[in-house]
């Protein structure tokens, strides 16, 4: 999968085609999750998505917008960084619920440890 100007793109034969998935949802970033390898998010200016079959159907699960860098932990909590707005910072979704770990307008991405979820 790729995501190019906002829209999301997929593969099925090694990156030599590509086709549009989603369009319309002004995507920014995508990240896997370790935990159920059939699932991956996705960011955008309306905040974060999730799709567990490949990008066909999508559904938003909130967060902060907009949401700009994503990444997952190993315990398959999704964090989100959103840049430059009133929601600006580092946020969490953990079991359905959304939770601002850090209020910080200037963050821009986010990493978390694969090894140790509290860093």
């Amino acid at each position: 999968w790729a995501i190019i100007a906002g829209k999301l793109y997929a593969s099925s034969d090694s990156g030599e085609k590509w086709a549009v998935v989603q369009d319309g949802l002004k995507l920014d970033w995508l990240v896997g999750d370790p935990k159920a390898p059939s699932r991956f998010y996705l960011s955008g200016a309306a905040g974060v998505y999730v799709t567990e079959d490949g990008g066909k159907t999508v559904t938003a699960i909130g967060g902060p917008k907009p949401a700009t860098r994503l990444s997952v932990d190993n315990k398959g909590r999704v964090l989100a960084a959103s840049w430059r707005s009133d929601m600006g910072g580092v946020w969490r979704y953990d079991s359905g619920t959304w939770t601002r770990l850090w209020d910080e307008k200037y963050v821009y991405s986010i990493a978390a440890d694969p090894n140790d979820p509290t860093r």
